[in-house]
């Protein structure tokens, strides 16, 4: 089957993907998107929007390498605020002392 139709989004910073998922409550975010686009194509999920995360990128506040937001699995939250790492070594670092790698502002 083909799936209904729906909007596609692809944001490029994590800001601009809230934005859209704010103005768009039934918006469904594809990341690697197997079992969505499965669901879709059966007719069993069919979300109005898709805002694809795949091009947005972080950076690893402990050594500045871009990391992909999609496919990281090393990830920690401070006061609030999600931060993603390239290794498990710059996870290690920021936790220990988080201090010493945020920017005040």
């Amino acid at each position: 089957m083909i799936p209904p139709s729906f909007d596609y989004e692809a944001p490029t910073s994590v800001e601009e993907a809230i934005a859209i998922l704010g103005k768009n409550p039934d918006a469904k975010i594809l990341a690697g998107g197997q079992s969505l686009i499965a669901l879709m194509k059966l007719r069993l999920a069919s979300p109005a929007v898709l805002v694809d995360i795949n091009k947005i990128e972080a950076l690893d506040p402990v050594c500045g390498m871009t990391v992909d937001i999609a496919t990281s699995s090393l990830i920690t939250t401070h006061e609030g605020h999600t931060y993603h790492f390239c290794s498990a070594g710059c996870k290690h670092r920021f936790e220990q002392h988080p201090e010493t790698y945020l920017v005040k502002g």
